[in-house]
């Protein structure tokens, strides 16, 4: 099968990017608390836009990594890409170094399906709320391993896009314009309501 490698550069540079936006997202929520971090929760007040909304952040900066890298590994590959065999092995040869230390967080990927992506459950079903033993990862946590996580996919992004600078890609192309859905705009209040009276009028 014939594969184009622009297949790989679209994800790989549009992943790249949302991880990049999402970061700047959260160092302009951290630089402007003084200013504005208001109470979303009516019920703990510990629960600001800081606390909700900078790991929210993290967590699809963590799930958006793992994508990147599933790609990066599985589909950015010599023999998959056979016509740039030799550019993509001097490319994961020079980045390999970033890669090497991405990897010493052994439970990125781990944790992603567990909590970040998922329902919460382990491999075998059990609920990470009643297990027996606290489940442990390796994983990029703090501020600071999170920040270098972003640069390090950053740093091998530009040394994708210099090793394949020839190669024209539309850069304002966006996932969705490769989708066809549906946007339609609704009476959000009145749909909730007649859901609400369906649901009183069966509690009956």
């Amino acid at each position: 099968m014939n594969h184009k490698i622009e297949d790989s550069l679209y994800t790989l540079y549009h992943i790249n990017n949302q991880i990049a936006l999402l970061y700047k997202a959260i160092l302009s929520i951290d630089s402007n608390l003084e200013n504005y971090n208001p109470i979303l929760s009516e019920f703990d007040e510990k629960r600001t836009l800081e606390k909700v909304a900078i790991p929210g952040l993290l967590h699809n900066i963590y799930i958006l990594s793992c994508s990147y890298l599933d790609e990066w590994n599985k589909h950015l590959t010599q023999y998959k890409y056979s016509e740039y065999a030799s550019k993509i092995e001097h490319l994961k040869k020079v980045t390999k170094p970033a890669l090497k230390k991405i990897n010493k967080w052994s439970g990125l990927k781990s944790l992603r399906n567990v909590v970040f992506a998922h329902n919460l459950r382990d491999k075998k079903g059990k609920s990470i709320f009643t297990t027996d033993k606290k489940l442990k990862f390796v994983f990029p946590m703090s501020y600071s391993e999170a920040s270098l996580l972003v640069q390090l996919i950053n740093i091998i992004t530009e040394e994708l896009y210099n090793s394949f600078s020839d190669i024209t890609i539309d850069i304002n192309k966006s996932i969705l314009d490769s989708l066809e859905i549906c946007i339609n705009q609704i009476d959000t209040n009145k749909e909730l309501q007649l859901i609400i009276d369906e649901i009183n009028n069966l509690k009956k």
